[in-house]
This record gives C-alpha cells, sequence and structure tokens, in this order.
C-alpha cells in the first residue's frame, strides 16, 4: 500500500512538472515590443545661407555631412536590430538612396563656380530631402512598425498552442469556457491589429517631401498613436498567460495517472 502511494505521489509531480514546462516555453505571451515616440522635427530653410561662392559652398558641406551623419546612424541601427533581413534591407535602401543623393549633390555644389545658382542647390538640401522632417520619421516608424508586425507573428504561434492546451483540457472534462472566450477575443483583436498596421505602414511610407509641414506633421503624430494603441492592445493578451496557470493547477491537484507496464493505477484528491 505505501509502494502504491508513493508511486502515485511520483506521478503528480512528474505530471504538474510536464504541463508547467509545456506552458512556460510554448504558452507564455510576452510583452509587445516598446513604441516610443518619433518627434515632429521642424526642418525650415536656412535664409542666412550667405552670398559669396565659398561660404555657400562650406555650408552646404556642413549640411550634407549632418544629413548624412544622421542616416547612417539610422542605418546602423537598423542593421544591429532584431528586424527581418528583408524589413532591414527595405529600410537601408532607402537610406542608402539618400545619401548616394546627398553625396552627389555635395559635389555638384563644390566644383560650381556661379554663386546664384549655388545658393538654389544648398536651398535643396532642405526643400527636395527632408531628411529630418519627413526621411529619419518615415524610416523610425516603419521600423516600429515591423517590430509590431514581428510581436503579432509570435503571437499567432502562441495562440495555436494555446488552442491546442484548451482542446486537451476541454477533452478531459474541463470547462474552458472562459479561456476560450479570451482567447477568441485576443486572436480577433490581434488580426484587427495586423490590418491596421499594414495601413500605418502605407500611410506613412506615402508621405513626400512636399508634404512637409502640416500634412506630415499630422500623419507622424497619427501613426505615433496608432502604435501605441497597437502595443497596448498586445500586451492586454497576456492575461491569457494566467488562464493556463489556473488549469493547470486543478488538474495537478484533482487527479493524476501513473502506468507501470500494463497495469494502470489513479487515485483522486478529495
Amino acid at each position: 500500500m505505501k509502494k502504491t502511494i508513493i508511486s502515485l505521489s511520483v506521478g503528480v509531480i512528474a505530471l504538474s512538472g510536464v504541463f508547467a514546462s509545456a506552458a512556460d516555453t510554448s504558452e507564455n505571451i510576452p510583452a509587445s515590443p516598446e513604441v516610443s515616440t518619433v518627434s515632429v522635427v521642424r526642418e525650415e530653410k536656412e535664409y542666412n545661407l550667405g552670398t559669396t561662392l565659398a561660404r555657400l559652398q562650406n555650408k552646404a558641406r556642413i549640411l550634407i555631412k549632418q544629413r548624412i551623419d544622421a542616416l547612417t546612424a539610422n542605418k546602423t541601427a537598423i542593421n544591429a536590430s532584431k528586424l527581418t533581413d528583408t524589413q532591414k534591407s527595405a529600410i537601408v535602401t532607402r537610406i542608402d538612396s539618400n545619401i548616394t543623393r546627398l553625396t552627389t549633390l555635395g559635389t555638384t555644389i563644390a566644383s560650381s563656380t556661379d554663386a546664384t545658382s549655388t545658393k538654389t542647390l544648398v536651398a535643396s538640401i532642405y526643400s527636395d530631402f527632408r531628411i529630418f522632417g519627413i526621411i529619419i520619421p518615415q524610416l523610425r516608424l516603419e521600423k516600429r512598425i515591423y517590430d509590431l508586425q514581428n510581436h503579432s507573428t509570435k503571437l499567432s504561434d502562441i495562440f495555436t498552442n494555446v488552442q491546442t492546451r484548451i482542446n486537451e483540457r476541454k477533452n478531459a472534462g474541463y470547462d474552458v469556457t472562459v479561456w476560450q472566450k479570451k482567447l477568441d477575443d485576443a486572436k480577433m483583436l490581434v488580426a484587427n491589429d495586423m490590418y491596421k498596421l499594414d495601413g500605418y505602414k502605407t500611410q506613412i511610407l506615402a508621405l513626400t517631401v512636399s508634404q512637409y509641414g502640416t500634412t506630415s506633421k499630422a500623419t507622424i503624430e497619427s501613426v505615433n498613436k496608432g502604435l501605441k494603441e497597437i502595443a497596448k492592445d498586445f500586451n492586454s493578451v497576456r492575461s491569457l498567460n494566467n488562464q493556463g496557470k489556473g488549469l493547470r493547477k486543478a488538474l495537478s491537484g484533482n487527479a493524476t495517472t501513473t502506468t507501470t507496464g500494463a497495469q494502470t493505477s489513479s487515485t483522486t484528491v478529495r
């Protein structure tokens, strides 16, 4: 009799350990990526560019270097991020394109011999590029969108594992009504947010330098707000984690089974 009780006790410990391990690795919903605000930057044209050719060329050199340095720093951050290679390439390609255009403009200005035409070229550093006002906010928001999209993919995989666990508990005779409802609601919420993310990406990438000002400000602020709301939604579905813990405790406390050879022994704790 003592031997049987010991065997059953070991069975309880082993079985509960298996359920805890499975839930911790495949069903635990992690926190959403942090979504910090991308600032709206005023990039107004400088009117004191100078009148002499030498001064204009020096000013252009400074302005272009500032923008190339900023783009290069963002490129380094993107390449060091956890984005997929495809996502990194999409952002880095646009960064490189702007660096190339700025470099070409710098070469043109440096070789210019006319102050009047050079002044127009220097002014184009603002009007034709808007690196600080449009390009950098675009790529930073795009990076945040990719982070959230990648997180939503993880959530979809976890939801599949949670559904499997719910089905197992349901087949074992447990009431999973509340858990199933929470999962269904979470799936719907994430699906809607994935749709919104596609829309925000289209919206932010559609911005052009000609829309700098009121339009770009409104778009950047709107997308910022939307991404923060989605991150909040993604964190809200973490309540599913607690549902799994409750069911595991009920299972390990109420029923266990051990099998030795062809003989099966069971006990119910009352």
